[in-house]
């Protein structure tokens, strides 16, 4: 990111495309998420469903006759046309139709915010879930693209995939990662690949509602809280490329000690207190 784009960036949204949760997650931990939007907590399989699921504004998802309990696990509900997986929208102790009306508002919402956001310019991730879905999306990349840039010109594309995928789909690299043991996908893939957490330390992204959604996901999810944040990593990385390394250690070096005076002063202040406490009340 340079100084133009830092006040003129080129995506205004980052948005999960699935195909599982923990693409959102993922967003959420790297300041980008700025909202819910409807395929952050569901799983879709198949990218050319998720792309009409786009164009229909999930148009028939929701529809009672389309859903199914699974035998297995209770609160997973399948939309079976089109075929959606819905993991956190219902309670299993509960029949479906009873929800249907709190489920499809909520739903509603996420449609006309992701909708806002296509129009504004967003950038969607999409961790691909298997080799048909790269042939898919090898075969059909110009109409995917130009079907996601009806809504805006600036729309795009960024994969995450397995280590057995190639480097590059059409043209548009594909951040490789190798699966958590034990699992057909890495959860926290930006920990386990070093060009996709640089990709997304450097995104042309607002780097003032970046550092509000973190907090925001901070204050709201505590029990989530990473070890190291990223995004204070993002900012440093911003502000090193605009003022330069040298000027920013300066800078680092000036505020620690502007904070080192006013915890002093402050101590200082307290300690002045209590002592004119302490002599009013032996007065």
């Amino acid at each position: 990111m340079t100084l133009v784009n830092l006040f003129r960036p080129r995506y205004r949204h980052v948005i999960s495309l699935g195909y599982f949760c923990s693409t959102a997650l993922e967003l959420e931990r790297f300041g980008f998420r700025d909202g819910s939007y409807p395929f952050d907590w569901v799983i879709c399989n198949c990218f050319e469903s998720a792309l009409e699921l786009l164009e229909s504004g999930f148009d028939g998802v929701l529809d009672a006759q389309n859903l199914q309990r699974d035998r297995t696990h209770a609160y997973i509900v399948h939309s079976v046309r089109p075929s959606v997986d819905l993991y956190h929208d219902f309670d299993p102790r509960l029949p479906i139709e009873d929800q249907l009306d709190l489920v499809r508002a909520k739903y509603r919402r996420r449609v006309r915010r992701l909708e806002q956001a296509m129009a504004r310019g967003a950038l969607f991730v999409r961790y691909v879930a298997a080799s048909d879905e790269f042939d898919y999306l090898r075969e059909n990349m110009p109409s995917v693209l130009s079907r996601l840039r009806r809504f805006h010109p600036a729309n795009d594309l960024l994969f995450i995939g397995d280590v057995s995928l190639p480097p590059e789909c059409a043209g548009i690299p594909i951040y490789r990662v190798k699966a958590d043991e034990g699992d057909v996908v890495a959860r926290r893939f930006a920990d386990k690949s070093r060009p996709s957490r640089r990709k997304l330390l450097t995104l042309d992204y607002p780097l003032i509602q970046r550092v509000r959604n973190y907090w925001r996901y901070r204050r709201h999810s505590p029990r989530r809280q990473p070890s190291r944040p990223p995004v204070r990593s993002a900012v440093r990385r911003i502000l090193a490329q605009v003022l330069g390394e040298r000027r920013l250690v300066r800078l680092a070096a000036r505020m620690k000690r502007l904070r080192s005076n006013l915890l002093a002063s402050h101590t200082r202040y307290n300690r002045a207190e209590s002592s004119d406490s302490a002599e009013r009340q032996e007065s």
